[in-house]
């Protein structure tokens, strides 16, 4: 009766597989026509440097980028570069995302520990939710100092909680151009080339981008 029973059963559940339609969740894909969007964050330039806002430096790359693109005018920087990164990434006030200064001057206060709330979903990861690929590449230094280790913890590294899917860069404040201390999403690596094979910092991270 027990050996009738089971092959009963596994008849049932082989039939009704047999007849059920596939149901693997659906990839999310951007919006048809939706843009490929780069942000570009060049540290300690003024506001009326470039060709862009009627400064004496051309830069031609840049005009054509904001000449196909979108531009805005009114982002209010900090001093300092872990700030303006933030206030980039999240759209929010620096000290509301715990970046009033550098991860290196982190202090237990509001506004101060530079470490992203919770609550705040950065643009990349809300990119990420609606199908777009995501990456950032060179200097980081949103990432606690206390956490900057090749054994994480990862959650609030570019590859963490800020929504990137890779990673390729330096997480300190500063690191050579000829020999930085890279790192592909939570991996330590090599330059691919020494300078004497002319290697560079920009150009590798151009290239890899």
């Amino acid at each position: 009766m027990g050996l009738l029973l089971a092959s009963t059963l596994f008849f049932s559940v082989s039939h009704l597989q047999a007849e059920a339609a596939p149901a693997w969740p659906a990839d999310i894909q951007p919006a048809k026509g939706a843009p490929n969007i780069v942000v570009i964050l060049v540290d300690d330039v003024s506001f009326g440097a470039t060709e862009l806002f009627g400064g004496p430096i051309a830069t031609p790359n840049f005009k054509a980028l904001s000449e196909h693109g979108v531009e805005y005018n009114n982002f209010h920087v900090n001093a300092l570069c872990a700030p303006s990164r933030a206030s980039l990434l999240t759209g929010y006030n620096d000290h509301q995302v715990g970046f009033g200064t550098i991860t290196e001057a982190a202090a237990p206060y509001p506004g101060y520990n530079t470490i992203l709330p919770s609550a705040v979903t950065p643009a990349a990861a809300v990119l990420k939710a609606g199908g777009y690929s995501t990456a950032a590449f060179g200097k980081w230094h949103n990432t606690p100092y206390w956490q900057v280790d090749p054994t994480g913890p990862y959650d609030l590294w570019p590859t963490g909680r800020w929504g990137f899917e890779h990673f390729y860069g330096f997480l300190a404040a500063a690191d050579s151009q000829y020999y930085p201390r890279l790192y592909r999403d939570h991996t330590p690596v090599e330059t691919p080339q020494t300078p004497d094979q002319g290697y560079h910092f920009t150009t590798d991270i151009t290239n890899d981008a």
